[in-house]
Formats: structure tokens, sequence, C-alpha cells
């Protein structure tokens, strides 16, 4: 086999790793197909301080947070502006509470595959909304119904640290503000095993070895 068949075959490998390692493995489910939304003036001065984020606006979706593979999440607390005293639990214990919890406290925890087991809440009035609950009205970012929600944004990176994730809340106030900062939550996954490769990757794959396969043939009967 030539060196350029070696080169060929390497290049194939490289990039099928590289396509599996970037795979995704939080994955957003449910989406609300009337999104994506954005928050309004997200750094609003009022209440605490929303340091490091350097856009105005953030882009996200309505949905369900969902790992592919079992792994180990951790959620870092980005900090609060609200009137209200909101929360953020994971898997029934009381991880943040806005006016209380330090920017940058984070918790770590095993987690199998499925929806992510967290809720935002507010506590007075009392009010809950969690990871897998469907929003009933998503016309006026929840308002029409008085929810509180929250949502979803991509990879963000917010004082030099990078997050997969960050989950942005608003709490359930009547015709309020729309920015989703009353509690912000930064999220990161690390699965346990490589994620499985697409079929597609595994066709491009197969049909680089078939390929080499071809050349080699080919030389030896020339």
């Amino acid at each position: 086999m030539g060196n350029k068949a070696l080169c060929l075959l390497s290049g194939l490998a490289l990039a099928a790793c590289t396509t599996v390692a970037s795979a995704s493995v939080l994955n957003i489910t449910n989406v609300d197909p009337n999104g994506p939304y954005s928050t309004y003036l997200f750094n609003n001065p009022s209440g605490e301080s929303m340091g490091g984020f350097t856009t105005p606006e953030l882009s996200f979706t309505y949905g369900t947070l969902t790992a592919t593979v079992a792994g180990t999440v951790t959620y870092t607390f980005l900090g609060s502006q609200a009137g209200y005293t909101n929360t953020f639990t994971s898997n029934a214990a009381l991880d943040f509470t806005g006016h209380a919890t330090t920017v940058g406290s984070y918790v770590t925890q095993s987690v199998s595959a499925g929806n992510l087991n967290f809720s935002f809440g507010t506590i007075s009035p009392g009010y809950t909304i969690a990871n897998s609950t469907s929003i009933s009205n998503t016309t006026n970012f929840g308002y029409l119904s008085n929810e509180g929600v929250f949502g979803i944004v991509g990879a963000t990176t917010v004082n030099n640290m990078s997050y997969q994730n960050l989950l942005i809340y608003n709490d359930p106030v009547n015709n309020g503000d729309h920015d989703y900062n009353d509690l912000v939550v930064g999220v990161n996954f690390k699965p346990l095993v490589s994620p499985v490769p697409e079929p597609s990757e595994v066709a491009l794959l197969l049909s680089g070895i078939g390929l080499l396969s071809f050349i080699a043939v080919r030389r030896k009967s020339v």
C-alpha cells in the first residue's frame, strides 16, 4: 500500500474520530416549533450584577434538555436579577437560591441517559416548572397564562468559561419584563463513554476503507 493510500486512510480515520468526539451528548427535545426566541435586555442593571455576558440578548428555545448517554452533569450558578426569590433544584435537592447563592457556585452529579432532572421555582408566589413540563402558552413568553418559564441557550461563554448550554429563567410576573435573567445556570456534561458513531459516520469510514482496498488491488494488478 502506497504512501498516498496510507495518508488517505489516516485522514478518513481522523475525520471519523473527530466527528464522533464532537457528537452532541446534550440535546434539546420537545422543541417549541415557534422558536427560537430572544431575551429582552438581558443585562438589565436592576438587582444583582449579571457581569460576564458579552451580548445584551441571548437566542433561546423552549424545550427539554436531554442527555443521550449516561455521564456527569455540572450546573453552575451564573447570577440572578429578580425581585422575587427564585430557586434551582436538581435531583430533588435545592442547589441555588437567588439573592443568596454566590456566582460561580456549582454542583456535579452522575446522571443516566434521559431528561435531566431539574426545575426552577419562585418561593412567593409559589411556582415550579420542571425540565419536562410543557409550557401551555409560548405566544407571549408564557405570560398570557402567568407562567414562569425557562429557555435553553446553545453553547455560550460567560466570564471566560464555556458552557454547553445556559438555562435562563423568567419568573411568573404577569406582563412583567422578558429579560430571562431571574436565575441563570450554566450546564456542562461529560459522558461516561464516547458517543456512538452516527450511521453516516460509519458509512464514511467503510467507504474509505473500500476505496483503499480497491486502490491496493488495482496496484497489484498493474
